[in-house]
């Protein structure tokens, strides 16, 4: 079934499903991950959470390269680290 859903999954990005957000949730309901689109590239946030519903990692994209701040945190919602993005490329805070 997990093997299904992921070949699904690939397909409709090959495919340009049109949609603008993708959604996949873990085994107990909790959001896993959620993805935004512009067309075939992501484009806004891209973020994943820990089973436990905290937040663990939020990366930025514009026009399908990473721009903006990109933030991982522990399970406990500590901030790990952060890096900041322009146009693909990191830059120095």
């Amino acid at each position: 079934m997990k093997a299904t859903l992921i070949a699904l999954f690939v397909a409709l990005l090959f495919l340009g499903c049109g949609r603008d957000r993708l959604v996949d949730y873990h085994d107990n309901g909790q959001k896993k991950w959620e993805r935004h689109w512009k067309g075939q590239h992501l484009d806004g946030p891209v973020t994943w959470w820990y089973e436990n519903g905290q937040k663990r990692q939020q990366l930025n994209y514009k026009d399908g390269k990473q721009h903006g701040p990109s933030i991982w945190w522990n399970e406990n919602g500590k901030e790990l680290y952060r890096k900041t993005y322009k146009d693909g490329e990191e830059i120095k805070d």
